[in-house]
């Protein structure tokens, strides 16, 4: 029998737990320059290395005022580049920090240092639910206690950020990854977390500016402690929800499938790791059904029509005997 999964089961979470507690998403923080010539150097294998963990990676570019304050990306946005330049301490580029960590070696990370990393149990979920127009980016992140909750100095950290920004940088890089184009508070917003089982939320709502590609930008966040610097953990409006830890969840992710291109327009394409056979549901953020259908036995892709979609974020769930998948996807 197929197993259907409602809208609360992701939502309300308000199963009994069994102490699980949240995967814990590898964050990296990188300091980058569009003058700085090493920065040229040796940022490309820091890209091809995390190109092979896109499911588990969660990348940040900020364009500190080091060690050229003509740099045009740190030009746009000072206040929060070099708020965070300060906070990390960072007098050179280019520098990245794992988890909160500074990172060594001339491709300033490592796939060895990233399968460490990779697989980690944390005690908090970060959780972001983001609705896209062609003008703002609005919403919340929620951070989910699955776990003993931690002690210590904490803040949410919210931004917009924009995947692929395309500029013929002087130091000759002509793409730039996940650049930070605008924080909901420089400093974050301090928060305590809830009890085992609770959560917390914090709102945003950012207004696009003119020279951002808005079909490139999301929301990414990250919780750290500020005594550390270590970062608890992060999200963004791509992860699928944050499993709690409830006794019906366990399979929420047996069925393994990726969604391209996301953000969409009027078409996803489903690929499916292994054939399945089952139903496909739309639902968007408040739980309604949008779309509803049939996957045909041994299914391995699928084509999906979403050109009647308001532009938004919504939950693509597959629900098979063998278990349920479920992927974000950004409407645009």
């Amino acid at each position: 029998m197929i197993r259907l999964f409602t809208f609360l089961l992701f939502f309300s979470l308000m199963g009994e737990t069994i102490g699980q507690t949240a995967t814990k998403y590898v964050f990296l923080e990188h300091f980058t320059n569009t003058r700085c010539g090493s920065c040229a150097n040796r940022n490309p294998a820091l890209f091809s290395t995390i190109a092979n963990y896109k499911e588990q990676v969660h990348h940040i570019a900020v364009h500190p005022s080091v060690p050229y304050s003509s740099c045009v990306l740190y030009q746009a946005n000072t206040m929060d580049n070099n708020a965070r330049k300060d906070y990390q301490s960072v007098f050179a580029t280019p520098r990245v920090f794992m988890n909160g960590v500074r990172t060594s070696g001339s491709s300033l990370i490592t796939a060895s240092a990233l399968d460490a990393a990779i697989g980690q149990k944390t005690s908090l979920g970060v959780q972001v639910n983001a609705n896209a127009t062609a003008s703002n980016l609005s919403g919340n992140v929620e951070v989910f206690t699955t776990g003993d909750a931690p002690t210590g100095n904490f803040r949410l950290m919210i931004v917009a950020t924009e995947k692929l920004l395309a500029y013929n940088a002087p130091n000759g890089e002509d793409e730039h990854h996940d650049v930070l184009r605008d924080s909901w508070e420089a400093n974050g917003t301090a928060i305590t977390p809830a009890a085992k089982g609770g959560s917390v939320t914090v709102d945003f709502d950012f207004a696009l500016d003119a020279d951002w590609n808005a079909n490139e930008m999301y929301i990414l966040a990250w919780v750290e402690n500020i005594d550390t610097k270590e970062v608890l953990n992060s999200g963004s409006q791509f992860d699928p929800p944050v499993n709690t830890g409830t006794s019906s969840v366990n399979d929420l992710n047996a069925v393994p499938f990726s969604v391209l291109p996301n953000p969409a327009t009027d078409n996803l394409n489903l690929k499916f790791d292994a054939p399945v056979t089952g139903i496909l549901v739309v639902r968007n953020m408040t739980g309604q059904e949008m779309i509803k259908d049939v996957l045909e036995t041994g299914s391995v892709s699928k084509s999906l029509n979403i050109s009647n979609l308001e532009n938004g974020t919504y939950l693509l769930t597959i629900e098979t005997q063998e278990g349920t998948g479920v992927q974000r996807f950004i409407k645009q």
